[in-house]
């Protein structure tokens, strides 16, 4: 069944805002980002995950999953459907910023932890 996107994103729309940290990603930059297309999108009728693809200096090249939201089994299919697109375009790794519950999660997926970003608030 083929899934409009935008519409997708618009039912969870009120979710992707509230779990991203709107001081690193303001939901308008996110809106204008999924618009233009450079946050893409994957979607069912029960979840969506939007991503963007990373070009490095070095020449890697990376799918960096910015959000989830919807039902856990269809996550993780939308999560398989992406890294198989992102081995399509030639990226070197995919990868996912959230929570450490997702390490466990995804792990029987072959996703392992890479670094750890340690974090003190300031103000």
């Amino acid at each position: 069944m083929k899934v409009d996107h935008w519409a997708a994103y618009q039912r969870h729309h009120l979710e992707v805002e509230a779990l991203l940290d709107q001081r690193f990603y303001p939901i308008a930059w996110v809106d204008q980002r999924v618009w233009m297309g450079a946050i893409r999108l994957m979607a069912d009728e029960h979840a969506i995950i939007g991503f963007e693809i990373k070009q490095y200096p070095g020449g890697a090249r990376e799918l960096h999953g910015m959000f989830a939201c919807g039902a856990m089994d269809s996550i993780l299919a939308l999560i398989d459907e992406a890294v198989e697109f992102a081995r399509e375009m030639g990226c070197h790794v995919a990868s996912i910023e959230s929570r450490p519950g997702w390490a466990k999660v995804l792990k029987s997926r072959g996703f392992e932890p890479h670094q750890l970003r340690i974090v003190k608030e300031l103000g």
